[in-house]
């Protein structure tokens, strides 16, 4: 196995480890597998192409993570002209901890989550002669050496405009105040993950992290999106107002504390907010050290038997069913589908951020058009930008194919189905039914909120076109059975039919919008894509008669 730099840097420690009872062979012989480990694994934000993945494979020598760091390092450059400024530095310096916090505690929760839940340890070793104390210090540095190697990428660009700029006793306050913040963010992250496991299954912990991935992968599509307009704040006056309830922001600790040592500040109110930079951080880590031993037990939960969802969610499956499907088989099909659909962690991580994206994305593009937002619209065509959710769907189907039961898939073989008609018509209508639509009725509310209630008939066309913009991706995309091909299995997307949907879906709003221009335009164009949709689904998943009983 290599012998890891971190290691190195470790063994000079090695006497004050001993001095306080661990087993440092032990401890270093336990980093290391773990380091090892964790060396192949892809960052979750990171997509990688099968081939790239493929020649990292390949070479034994090669650190998925440590190759990955330069993202990190161009998502922190964002501060720099934060950082640089030399006035208000309670109000830059406040942001830019608050940008570095967030980069930081969501790459914190989305990759090394499995990091802070590992119960190998409690499987193996613990069995071992070896001391518990041992095994909780191994996991403890194995997380802070990651996390070090995250904010210290995350930043570099800050640090290094702190030293061009501020000079050599800025950069090392800044450094310090880093290193104060990932105490205060493992703490954090592992005290909340206790309070999950102590009155929760390990289910809810697992759907929380899915969910702050999702998050991640969405706050990272469409955040330097709003950076430009947020920077338009770099010109007005800023007046600071000291209040009670900003003792809970910790940006604002940090910030103060550079207000303090480099302003002169003898305001008690930032004074006392200084301090907690340096209290709170440490008072927490001392309570997530008391707390390991029962953090610790409380993670066999993550090993329980996943429990089924709940009656409620069962519930609506049926009403949906019954509202979209005639045919029992093909009702059953879409309670399989929808049920899949919002159980597959990997199809929630790789289809939900798609999902919320379409939603964002239109309301940025009306932001960015014009320098008063929202302004003017009423009269514009800019409601056409709901076409953008039928981009998320080409994505979707794709992901049908996927499965983490794929092996389960022989189940098809024992329907009594003459074709599998039935079944991609249930579970491509559950992917309309439980994901799309409820998107379109988010967008729509926001729509006629800024559009007015006028461009009602044309929501209800950009639906209906939703049904035939599904089942020709559906012809061009989905070739085997749903569910039964492994996640690994997965490719990117070409370019080609991502540029084929997108024309696609321009024709579409192309459409739409030379038909709203004609008297009664819309009204023709709704029954004539029912017909159409209604022939196509009919051609491309024939039903026989034998399945209609």
């Amino acid at each position: 196995m290599r012998n890891f730099y971190s290691l190195k840097i470790l063994d000079r420690f090695q006497n004050a480890f001993e001095a306080r009872g661990y087993d440092y062979t032990v401890l270093r012989n336990i980093l290391q597998v773990h380091l090892t480990m964790d060396s192949r694994r892809v960052p979750a934000i990171l997509t990688r192409s099968r081939k790239q993945l493929k020649r990292d494979s390949s070479n034994p020598h090669a650190n998925t993570f440590i190759s990955s760091l330069w993202f990190y390092v161009l998502l922190g450059a964002v501060v720099i002209p934060v950082v640089a400024m030399t006035h208000h530095l309670i109000f830059f310096m406040s942001s830019a901890m608050a940008i570095l916090m967030f980069l930081v505690m969501l790459s914190m929760i989305s990759d090394f989550s499995s990091v802070l839940l590992d119960i190998r340890d409690r499987t193996i070793l613990a069995s071992k002669p070896i001391s518990p104390k041992t095994i909780s210090m191994a996991r403890t540095l194995r997380i802070g050496i990651y996390l070090a190697l995250i904010t210290l990428a995350v930043a570099l660009p800050a640090l290094l405009t702190a030293l061009i700029r501020h000079g050599l006793v800025f950069f090392m306050v800044l450094a310090v105040a880093l290193i104060l913040m990932d105490l205060f963010i493992m703490a954090l992250t592992a005290l909340l993950y206790f309070l999950i496991l102590r009155y929760f299954d390990g289910e809810r912990l697992k759907d929380f992290i899915n969910y702050v991935q999702i998050g991640l992968s969405l706050m990272m599509t469409i955040g330097y999106q709003l950076l430009g307009r947020s920077f338009q704040l770099l010109n007005a006056h800023i007046v600071f107002h000291p209040a009670w309830w900003e003792i809970i922001i910790p940006p604002l600790w940090f910030g103060s504390a550079f207000q303090v040592l480099f302003a002169s500040s003898n305001n008690p109110e930032v004074m006392v907010l200084a301090a907690m930079a340096l209290a709170v951080p440490l008072m927490v880590y001392r309570l997530y050290l008391h707390f390991m031993p029962a953090f610790e037990r409380h993670l066999e939960k993550l090993s329980a038997t996943a429990k089924q969802s709940g009656n409620l969610s069962q519930a609506w499956s049926k009403w949906y069913s019954t509202l979209f499907c005639r045919n029992p088989r093909e009702r059953q099909a879409f309670i399989f589908g929808a049920a899949m659909m919002t159980r597959e962690r990997e199809f929630k991580l790789k289809v939900y951020p798609a999902l919320t994206l379409s939603i964002f994305l239109p309301l940025i593009m009306m932001l960015n058009a014009s320098p008063k937002p929202f302004q003017g619209l009423s009269a514009s065509p800019w409601y056409l930008s709901i076409y953008f959710i039928d981009m998320m769907i080409p994505s979707a189907v794709m992901m049908m194919r996927y499965s983490q039961y794929y092996k389960a898939a022989w189940i098809y073989q024992t329907t009594p189905l003459s074709s599998p008609a039935l079944l991609f018509r249930g579970i491509l209508k559950a992917l309309l039914a439980r994901l799309v639509l409820p998107v379109y009725v988010i967008e729509s509310v926001i729509f006629i909120a800024i559009f007015g209630p006028g461009i009602g008939m044309n929501l209800i066309v950009a639906y209906a076109s939703t049904w035939l913009f599904a089942v020709i991706t559906v012809l061009i995309t989905l070739k085997d059975l749903p569910f039964s091909a492994p996640y690994q299995a997965a490719q990117q997307k070409q370019t080609y039919v991502i540029f084929l949907f997108m024309a696609l879906t321009a024709v579409f709003a192309g459409i739409q919008y030379a038909v709203s221009q004609m008297p009664l335009g819309l009204y023709w164009y709704l029954a004539i894509l029912l017909v159409v949709t209604l022939g196509v689904w009919r051609k491309v998943f024939p039903i026989t008669r034998n399945e209609l009983a």
